[in-house]
């Protein structure tokens, strides 16, 4: 925002106040001269003094010089500047520096700053328009009506902020309210600008709240996930125990979902159809592949990946997070026998785990002992491990009194 330095209004300023002491200068010194020359033919006059009198008149030659110059001074920058080629035209620059015109340029350089606010969509930038406004437009209504146009570039600011918050934190009803934000902009550059943002940052894949099937070597498996997938959300593992609790929509983990989010889940979530787990070759391998699969298709965070099961379920976590150390993010295994013989504690390590266990029926005569006891080995090697005896549970009511949503919420967040 470079001015020509006669319309700057810092500069105006500054040579309205020079104009104003030149004026009285080339007013107030001519009288002056006037007035001392008078005295002093008075006093010489008065006192019959020649020689009083000879000096006198040889001053008023040289007092007269002297007013000409002094009101030729603004003629002289003039000449100077161009000499020096210097920039500043002086007399243009005069000719600016009145009241009206300083108001004038004050409001253009106001409308620069927002222009180029306008232009960034940028919130300092912002900033320095508005700061500009409220401390150099003196009118009332001028400030006014620019601070008008200040809001709506605000409003303009603030779209562009959700579409970036919109990026870290997606939901559909944020989504579907920053689009209408952007379709009822009447500024069509603005527009473009903030649609072409949206665009490039708010990428969602089409997802689907009530399932869709995929097979692998052996499996099947259901992909739970909102309407809309942003890229870079997380991805829960749950796996079913031998009682059933299928991946097509009765599994008690998706049931805890649906209670704590809705059908629109803040997560990935991918239940398969398989069992023993543990106990099966090759099974845990492709389980893996599956994951590996839907977080490509998805383009799901690789840093939130996490894994929770039940029963035969539960033996499967532990050892899906045995077999692939630092791979998930949390694990929340739910009711089951140890198998401590089988797996090495130090690769609990990297994964966040909690792990529960009823205290009545099964669970009470060894899947509570054998968690606690795993748990305590895991936290002895610096693991970020916890176990959590629920009170009155059996092996079938576990899940749903494990699986709160402030379980959840620490899965994924």
């Amino acid at each position: 925002m470079i001015l020509n330095i006669c319309d700057n209004p810092d500069v105006l300023s500054v040579m309205r106040i020079i104009d104003i002491v030149i004026t009285i200068i080339k007013v107030a010194v001519p009288i002056i001269l006037i007035v001392r020359t008078m005295l002093d033919y008075t006093k010489a006059v008065k006192d019959n003094d020649n020689d009083a009198l000879v000096k006198t008149n040889k001053l008023v030659s040289k007092r007269v010089i002297a007013a000409i110059l002094i009101f030729l001074i603004p003629t002289f920058i003039t000449v100077i500047a161009k000499i020096t080629e210097n920039s500043l035209d002086y007399s243009k620059c005069i000719t600016n520096a009145t009241v009206e015109k300083i108001n004038e340029a004050y409001k253009d350089m106001a409308h620069k700053y927002m222009d180029y606010a306008n232009e960034t969509l940028n919130e300092n930038d912002y900033k320095t328009a508005y700061n500009y406004v409220n401390s150099r437009i003196k009118n009332k209504d001028t400030k006014n009506e620019l601070l008008e146009e200040l809001n709506v570039l605000k409003q303009y600011i603030d779209i562009k902020n959700e579409i970036i918050d919109l990026k870290n934190n997606f939901s559909l009803d944020k989504y579907n309210k920053v689009k209408e934000k952007i379709e009822n902009i009447t500024d069509p550059e603005v527009k473009k600008k903030l649609q072409e943002e949206f665009d490039k940052v708010i990428k969602p894949i089409a997802g689907n709240p009530k399932g869709t099937k995929g097979t692998s070597k052996t499996m099947t498996y259901v992909v739970h996930s909102p309407t809309l997938v942003m890229p870079g959300m997380p991805l829960i593992l749950f796996l079913h125990g031998d009682g059933g609790g299928r991946s097509d929509g009765s599994s008690s983990f998706l049931n805890a979902a649906r209670s704590a989010y809705g059908a629109e889940l803040p997560f990935i979530l991918v239940t398969p159809n398989g069992g023993m787990w543990a106990e099966t070759s090759g099974r845990l391998e492709e389980v893996k592949s599956i994951v590996d699969k839907v977080c490509e298709e998805y383009q799901c965070n690789k840093e939130r990946i996490s894994i929770s099961g039940h029963s035969r379920g539960s033996i499967g976590t532990w050892h899906m997070v045995n077999k692939y150390p630092g791979f998930f993010y949390a694990a929340v295994p739910i009711s089951c026998g140890a198998y401590s013989g089988s797996v090495n504690y130090a690769n609990f390590v990297k994964t966040k785990i909690r792990a529960y266990a009823g205290t009545a029926g099964e669970d009470e005569s060894r899947y509570n002992r054998d968690m606690n006891s795993v748990v305590s080995n895991i936290k002895k090697l610096g693991g970020d491990a916890t176990f959590y005896s629920l009170s009155g549970a059996n092996h079938g009511t576990a899940p749903g009194i494990a699986l709160t949503k402030d379980t959840l919420d620490w899965m994924w967040n």
